[in-house]
């Protein structure tokens, strides 16, 4: 009798689907499309800018880069439509981004492996031992999948882990169970229909960002350098307010979660970063700038621990540490662009001997333009502009030193012609 009921419950298993498909979901097609649009409209940006430059590297650098990003978001939109796995009641049917179909009944399947510490990866594996496909948390019908699967036989196997690994996943239980946590607050002080609300308004925030981030590339620098920094300021103050809402990747684990969770507008804060990076730098004297970026710090930090304590929640270290390291890549790409919009004192001008120039490039194809110049007779590595720079031709030349200090108290200086 023991045995006429498990074949009972086997054949309700494998009546309860007909045919179930794993494909990459659809928010992913979204994004690639996207990411498509705005990498034509930069490359336009960047491409007639190395051009009105007269900058070949730069031009070639940038159409590499192009080339890249559009050929892997153009494969990521073919596996969307191609790559499929496909089961029904007679077998795995499994379709690549790139070649033929392949077919395998279920007696050729042996058993699938659970992978918890790779994004929840499922392979699937042949008698023979080999790998027949493989699919994660980012595909869509995975569910079904897995009944089509113990349906017919075929056991699911969680990877066996070693020390490390272990180690990896009792942290990554603890960050989910922290997740939990933030969940219990964000109902407690929040209702689903103000989460909404807040959700469309940072869509808004975003798409203008975006826009203001394109603008600014056609205005001066000083106005470019401002806009740019009160963006990261206000993404930032923007996620302190919000806080433990905003997160910067959506938790996929938390049943919940992408309900009462959003994500930061990371796009526009990574056009900031980028483009402040990219702005000639200030000359500090007596490193003032070091000073400054301390209290920086303490000030973003303390506004930080306040909005913990009056909130009552008890953080994570590693998350306060994640935080901490957010401010200090603000506080370095913000710190010139501060102190050079809030400098109201008069500009005291000297003359020096620029004795030769250079320029460096980093792994991202920022270009960076310096010039020795004598300073009280001692030679400095002068940061420069790269109009400066190509006007600097019959070196050694003089140029102009121009001397400021913002209401921050910190003294630098700029190269002139």
């Amino acid at each position: 009798m023991a045995k006429k009921n498990k074949n009972t419950k086997d054949n309700l298993q494998k009546s309860s689907f007909s045919r179930a498909i794993i494909k990459t979901k659809k928010v992913n097609l979204y994004i690639f499309f996207i990411g498509l649009v705005f990498n034509a409209i930069f490359a336009m940006i960047a491409n007639n800018l190395a051009i009105s430059k007269n900058d070949g590297v730069m031009l070639l650098t940038c159409t590499v880069m192009e080339i890249i990003i559009t050929v892997v978001l153009t494969y990521g939109i073919i596996k969307y439509y191609r790559r499929k796995i496909i089961l029904t009641n007679e077998g795995v049917e499994y379709i690549p981004t790139f070649g033929k179909k392949k077919t395998y009944i279920y007696n050729e399947v042996d058993f699938v492996q659970l992978d918890k510490l790779n994004d929840e990866n499922y392979t699937i594996f042949s008698k023979e031992g080999k790998k027949i496909a493989s699919f994660n948390n980012g595909y869509e019908g995975i569910e079904e999948a897995i009944i089509a699967f113990k349906g017919n036989g075929v056991e699911i196997k969680e990877k066996e882990n070693g020390k490390i690994d272990n180690w990896i996943l009792n942290t990554r239980n603890k960050i989910e169970k922290n997740r939990e946590d933030e969940i219990k607050h964000i109902k407690r002080k929040d209702r689903l229909a103000q989460i909404n609300k807040e959700k469309e308004m940072i869509r808004k925030l975003n798409i203008a960002m975006w826009v203001i981030s394109i603008v600014a590339l056609f205005l001066g620098t000083r106005i470019r350098s401002i806009v740019w920094s009160a963006e990261l300021l206000f993404i930032w103050g923007l996620y302190i307010y919000l806080y433990p809402k905003m997160v910067v990747e959506l938790p996929t684990k938390t049943k919940d979660g992408r309900e009462f969770h959003y994500e930061i507008p990371y796009a526009s804060a990574i056009i900031a970063l980028l483009m402040l990076y990219n702005l000639p730098k200030l000359n500090y004297v007596n490193h003032s700038e070091i000073k400054f970026g301390v209290i920086y710090f303490l000030i973003l930090f303390s506004i930080y621990m306040i909005m913990l304590k009056k909130r009552k929640i008890r953080e994570k270290t590693g998350k306060m540490a994640t935080v901490a390291l957010a401010m200090l890549l603000i506080i370095i790409c913000t710190t010139d662009h501060l102190n050079n919009a809030l400098t109201f004192t008069p500009e005291n001008h000297e003359t020096v001997i620029a004795l030769e120039k250079d320029t460096s490039r980093s792994a991202k194809g920022l270009r960076r333009y310096y010039a020795d110049v004598v300073i009280d007779g001692k030679k400095e590595n002068a940061s420069i502009s790269a109009a400066i720079y190509n006007s600097l031709e019959n070196l050694p030349e003089t140029v102009v030193k121009c001397n400021r200090k913002s209401i921050f108290g910190c003294e630098y200086y700029k190269i002139h012609r």
